[in-house]
């Protein structure tokens, strides 16, 4: 071959392999760019950096902050060798939805799946029984200031845990690394400032079953995911990588539920958290899945369970006592003794399952450190239960409660027009990023929670602030059963201000009201309350208090909330009585139309379209 002929062949050999070098650096460039790539990074809104702070979870030292220089590593790291000694060390077992993603876009060779030669990830997974995820839906507990508006987890269902309500399956959470004995106030102020530490931990089912059901009384629903076998399985993979890493928390946004809708626009490449610019509370994440499936037409959920507290239980428990078994079960948790010993054998039975039952949620209310008390109690039952005989136990008809998910969404926007016999008529704007009220069509059943509910007023002299509820928050407790020792209090809390009429004009004034009382249902549709508040006001500055009488009724597409009370204060010395009706109905699934009417001196009234979103 002649020199010009060498020379011009390796000149193309040359121009190839830079070609196809240069082909290669644009491929991983691309997908270093892909949304799929940035999410399984966790990376924020700046496009580069990761939001996991532990450095482990990369495999570059620059990878926190750059995601191609993440990609090259791992691309690297999953072609090594695999040692014959260590098979789980390896980037594979390690990351492997990193490595079932980067192979079903062609960059890797197709291998065998990676739970397949990694054996503590194919323990952990146990993807040879596990027949489905579910996301489960907790409801509000106001023991906590975090847990006000619901908390959601997963839990990876496998055909053991079929006979057991997945009791024994895996369970995997997010939730804030809080110090023991963090007081509430510091608490507030870390949880809304990133003050703390978050991360996604595993742990059975039962583990979150004792919690939110046994321990604090909360209702749950489980929706199961409708994936397909592939989407399942990068799911799991994706939460081996991630369990165990920090996030920063943010109580109102980066939250339990922010960080579970990462996961499922993982699965399935949607962006749910489009509209989660300032707030994202648990329920939020249902409602962008039901958007997300409008707008692809797959279903999100395959099915809906309802799965009522250990404290729902029990009160049916006692319903279902006739009268003299229930009188016999509160007299014994009472005044001790053995009074059922007074009832037939076949009711004697019935009270002392019951009892069982109650002091089974006692012990749980109390755990870590039991009452000795209590387990002397539940002792007793225990001995007097053995010597009678077997029964299987009645099934309880307990009513399946909506998931909050099919209510309205709980961001609520409202336009309207109004009339003020003082101030002539006006145009009513509304607008509130957490609003379940009293009146709404939401999941809370038995009270409010409303937060930042904004009400503007424009009429002729222009517009004013008419309301401004910071936190607005009611409690009923309307149980028809009565159980010795639990609390019957309904309460409420009010925090923010609102326009008044003093003297010859209208003033805004701060208020902050606490109070207490009594709920009682009439029937499945009415409630009857009455409260006495305690009140500081603001301009003029002023104590006082207002007792007050309210109706509640919740129809199909109907609510009606009436009030009628008077309010005392220390600054004018007198009574001033004020009544109060608002009455919505639904039009679909996200709007309603409102009808307000409040007498204070006068009357003022005003009709709005409601949309919730």
């Amino acid at each position: 071959m002649s020199f010009s002929l060498r020379s011009s062949f390796g000149a193309l050999i040359l121009f190839l392999a830079t070609a196809t070098a240069g082909a290669a650096d644009g491929a991983i460039e691309r997908l270093a760019h892909d949304p799929q790539w940035l999410r399984l990074l966790h990376v924020g809104d700046d496009g580069r950096t990761s939001e996991i702070h532990s450095p482990e979870f990369f495999l570059s030292p620059e990878g926190a902050t750059n995601p191609e220089a993440e990609l090259r590593a791992t691309l690297q790291a999953l072609q090594s060798p695999v040692p014959a000694s260590d098979a789980d060390g390896h980037a594979r077992c390690r990351f492997p939805a990193r490595a079932w993603w980067l192979q079903q876009q062609g960059a890797l060779p197709a291998l065998a799946l990676p739970h397949e030669a990694c054996a503590r990830l194919a323990a952990w997974g146990r993807f040879d029984r596990l027949r489905s995820v579910s996301l489960l839906l907790v409801s509000g507990y106001f023991g906590n200031p975090a847990s006000s508006f619901g908390h959601s987890l997963l839990r990876l269902n496998t055909e053991d845990g079929r006979g057991s309500d997945g009791l024994i399956d895996l369970g995997v959470n997010f939730g804030a690394l809080v110090p023991d004995g963090e007081s509430t106030p510091v608490y507030v102020i870390k949880g809304l400032s990133g003050g703390y530490q978050a991360g996604f931990s595993d742990k059975p089912y039962y583990a979150h079953d004792l919690m939110y059901s046994r321990t604090e009384f909360r209702d749950m629903w489980d929706h199961e995911l409708a994936l397909d076998d592939a989407e399942r399985l990068f799911l799991v993979y994706h939460l081996w990588e991630i369990v165990g890493k920090k996030f920063t928390y943010y109580f109102l946004k980066e939250n339990c539920a922010y960080r579970m809708a990462e996961l499922l626009a993982l699965v399935r490449g949607q962006d749910l958290l489009q509209r989660s610019t300032v707030w994202f509370a648990p329920v939020e994440m249902f409602h962008r899945l039901h958007d997300a499936q409008q707008r692809s037409g797959r279903p999100w959920f395959r099915a809906v369970r309802f799965i009522p507290s250990a404290e729902r239980v029990l009160r049916h428990e006692f319903e279902a006592l006739e009268v003299p078994q229930a009188r016999a079960a509160n007299a014994a948790i009472a005044q001790g003794g053995a009074p059922w010993q007074e009832l037939p054998a076949e009711q004697q039975i019935g009270v002392l399952d019951t009892l069982l039952a109650y002091y089974n949620y006692r012990a749980a209310a109390e755990e870590p450190t039991v009452d000795p008390a209590t387990q002397q109690a539940k002792d007793g039952i225990v001995r007097a239960r053995v010597q009678l005989p077997p029964r299987r136990a009645a099934s309880l008809d307990i009513p399946m409660l909506r998931s909050p998910a099919e209510g309205t969404a709980p961001m609520l926007g409202a336009a309207g027009v109004g009339h003020d016999d003082r101030r002539g008529d006006f145009v009513r704007l509304r607008w509130a990023p957490f609003s379940y009220e009293l009146t709404g069509h939401n999941g809370l059943p038995d009270g409010e929670l409303v937060v930042l509910d904004t009400v503007v007023d424009v009429g002729r002299h222009g517009g004013v602030l008419q309301t401004l509820d910071v936190m607005r928050i009611k409690k009923l407790n309307a149980h028809a059963t009565r159980i010795h020792g639990e609390s019957a209090l309904s309460w409420q809390l009010q925090l923010g201000a609102q326009r008044e009429w003093i003297g010859d004009g209208a003033r805004l004034r701060a208020r902050a009201s606490i109070g207490a009382g009594a709920a009682v249902r009439l029937d499945d549709t009415l409630t009857a309350v009455a409260m006495a508040d305690a009140v500081a006001l603001g301009n003029p500055s002023s104590l006082g208090t207002e007792p007050q009488l309210g109706l509640l009724w919740r129809a199909d597409a109907w609510r009606l909330w009436m009030k009628a009370g008077t309010r005392y204060e220390s600054a004018t010395r007198h009574w001033a009585p004020r009544q109060q009706a608002d009455l919505t109905r639904r039009l679909s699934a996200d709007s309603a139309l409102r009808l307000e009417l409040e007498h204070q001196q006068a009357l003022r009234a005003a009709l709005s379209f409601v949309r919730y979103w």
